[in-house]
């Protein structure tokens, strides 16, 4: 689980999170309108399989 503390609107989905040393930990899935404030993402090892190939290579080299 990922939570972070940061501000998210409409059109905020597929956003990089990034942690203190800048590298980009997860993407931003989604907020709820009930509950401001509260997102969820989706961390970056599940994002990173799902990406074409040439972008895949290009992220982890492989």
């Amino acid at each position: 689980m990922i939570q972070f503390d940061g501000f998210t609107v409409g059109g905020s989905s597929g956003s990089p999170i990034f942690n203190a040393q800048g590298e980009v930990v997860a993407v931003h899935a989604q907020g709820l309108r009930e509950a401001a404030g509260l997102a969820f993402t989706v961390p970056i090892k599940l994002v990173i399989p799902l990406l074409p190939a040439e972008v895949r290579a290009r992220l982890t080299g492989r």
